[in-house]
């Protein structure tokens, strides 16, 4: 926002904000990310991560993680992440159905804990 008055409407484009790190999301489903998220929010979202840098891969099938990186492949064909940290982030909703079927059915399940 433009305080000085000199800008009409009083809007300037915001400045990019850099990031500690180089950030890469990547999503197995080939649908554009945050899809599913309300209208609002998934244009929030993308925008923040925008802002910053982020970059976002859909469509990708995981190969394969070594010291040279994260290996994937988009649209069928290799490619590589030169990555020092992956952090995976894996499913949404609890499935837990065979747990709840083998506790009606009085199956001991110690040390398990479903999410």
């Amino acid at each position: 926002m433009d305080r000085s008055g000199t800008v009409g409407g009083g809007l300037v484009k915001p400045k990019q904000q850099g990031a500690a790190r180089e950030v890469t999301i990547l999503q197995r489903k080939p649908a554009p990310a945050g899809k599913t998220l309300g209208l609002t929010t998934g244009w929030a979202l993308k925008a923040g991560l925008a802002k910053r840098g982020v970059k976002i891969i859909t469509g990708a099938q995981y190969v394969r993680i070594d010291d040279q990186g994260l290996h994937y492949l988009q649209d069928g064909k290799p490619a590589l992440l030169e990555v020092d940290n992956v952090v995976l982030c894996a499913g949404q909703e609890s499935v837990r159905g065979l747990y709840d079927e083998l506790v009606a059915q009085g199956v001991p399940l110690a040390n398990f804990t479903p999410m």
